[in-house]
């Protein structure tokens, strides 16, 4: 059975999140003034969101060690990159994939940021995957895999029958998702997405 927290914990867990939110947003704004001038390396980098978190009052540590790196070395490319003295340049992609543990919580928040203007690729690869995320996010699943569970849908609540063709809700150029049928078996409905 899958453990589920009380309510302390997801009170908990929330101001975790908002705290450790303003810290990052105060990386951010730093990452974004300091990193197009070239002063900032990706050590330069953790160190600098360390510090910000440190500012809280109630950083315990780390939650793990941070994962920084841009370019070639950035952690697509090299599983686990903790950061090198390589300068942050503009006109790359910049990813840090972070967290912090405090007493309330736990976060772990990864970020990828066009570091100056980003090219027409950079921007194509974020839309793609916006989309993508907005898909899942958005997708109406009629039946859960078994072992998990899902929250009924007002139709299933009601005693009613639930439609045999559900779609995503629409979202600007967001890739649609429509359930393809269902059987009589215990299996889950299958889905396809495709490109709005």
């Amino acid at each position: 059975m899958k453990a589920e927290k009380n309510a302390a914990e997801i009170a908990g867990s929330r101001a975790a999140h908002v705290r450790d939110g303003a810290a990052v947003t105060r990386f951010l704004a730093w990452l974004a003034r300091e990193a197009p001038g070239g002063a900032v390396s990706e050590i330069d980098a953790v160190v600098r969101l360390e510090a910000f978190r440190i500012e809280t009052g109630s950083l315990r540590e780390v939650a793990f060690p941070t994962i920084s790196g841009q370019g070639r070395t950035a952690p697509s490319c090299i599983p686990r990159h903790r950061g090198t003295d390589r300068r942050v340049q503009p006109g790359e992609l910049f990813l840090i994939d972070s967290g912090a543990q405090y007493g309330d919580g736990t976060t772990d928040i990864t970020r990828t940021v066009a570091v100056g203007t980003p090219s027409p690729e950079m921007r194509d690869r974020f839309t793609r995957v916006l989309k993508g995320h907005i898909a899942i996010a958005t997708a109406v699943f009629p039946g859960a895999p078994r072992g998990r569970r899902s929250t009924p849908s007002p139709a299933a609540r009601s005693g009613r029958p639930a439609s045999t063709s559900t779609t995503a809700p629409a979202t600007a150029s967001a890739p649609s998702c429509r359930c393809t049928g269902r059987s009589a078996s215990p299996r889950p409905a299958r889905w396809r997405c495709s490109p709005a």
